[in-house]
């Protein structure tokens, strides 16, 4: 399963390679305007996701064979139990809503293109996806967005709680730790696609006889494809998307209880999307 998950991310982060640059900058225009944040430091994803968000941690900096554990499966204690206790990490995180997102159709087709189509394919498991000179039309939709802030106080509570030869206690207070401290997360997304006649085949196959809509699941994500009508499908995701995130690093050895923010905290250079964590999943496949 971990296998799948990595050469699902080549393949998309190859694809998008060439075209991160003005993916990144639509994306952080878009999620400013509707946040009204600065948003500096602030990383994109590539593809959607609901992990590797607020909480997840590095050791060092945040090269991806240094990660040590990804959001909630960084604490035993974080049992999460509905989309509420989720979003705001079981009281871990602060949350500022932000005003709906309003997307033009030239970015509305990047994103639905660049981003979101390349991992559906791929979880439809259509070899070589849909070239995108036989998509006739795309439109993209978000829900409402999100900016997650990590409560240093509680934060520090939590790590308090930990017994003395805790691994990720040892290492914070070993001033060794790399965590993404914010993170933008949407509450929904889909995409309504339409194929032209002749490549409209591929897709139909994926959906029972006599179905409206089809479920798949992959490692990172659930959604729903739901055939609008002959050759026109929406992509959904019903649950929240994580779009941009902020790491930074500990300036100094931990030292608990000390300030209520992460300011002082030295900003990271984020690899997901470079040809460093690319080459990274080439050499783990």
């Amino acid at each position: 399963m971990k296998n799948r998950f990595l050469y699902l991310l080549l393949i998309v982060g190859t694809v998008l390679m060439s075209s991160c640059g003005s993916y990144s900058k639509e994306m952080t225009k878009m999620l400013r305007k509707a946040v009204g944040k600065d948003l500096k430091g602030y990383y994109p994803f590539s593809y959607p996701t609901n992990n590797f968000g607020i909480l997840t941690t590095f050791e060092y900096n945040l090269s991806p064979e240094y990660q040590l554990c990804a959001m909630l499966n960084c604490f035993d204690s974080l049992e999460i139990l509905n989309s509420s206790e989720w979003l705001n990490l079981k009281g871990l995180a602060d949350i500022g809503e932000g005003a709906p997102i309003s997307i033009n159709e030239r970015i509305q087709s990047s994103i639905s293109v660049n981003a979101v189509l390349p991992k559906l394919w791929n979880t439809l498991d259509l070899k070589g996806g849909i070239d995108k000179k036989h998509i006739k039309n795309v439109s993209l939709k978000m829900g409402r967005a999100y900016v997650r802030h990590l409560n240093r106080l509680r934060f520090n509570d939590l790590i308090n709680s930990l017994p003395d030869d805790n691994l990720y206690k040892k290492q914070y207070l070993s001033g060794n730790l790399v965590i993404v401290v914010s993170d933008v997360v949407v509450t929904s997304m889909e995409v309504i696609v339409e194929l032209e006649d002749s490549m409209k085949i591929a897709l139909e196959a994926k959906f029972a006889p006599g179905t409206a809509n089809s479920k798949f699941t992959d490692i990172s994500l659930n959604g729903q494809v739901e055939r609008i009508a002959s050759g026109k499908y929406a992509f959904k995701i019903n649950q929240p998307v994580i779009i941009l995130r902020l790491a930074k690093k500990q300036p100094q050895a931990g030292t608990l209880q000390e300030s209520d923010n992460f300011e002082q905290w030295i900003y990271a250079k984020d690899y997901i999307k470079s040809k460093e964590y690319i080459d990274f999943l080439l050499k783990m496949e």
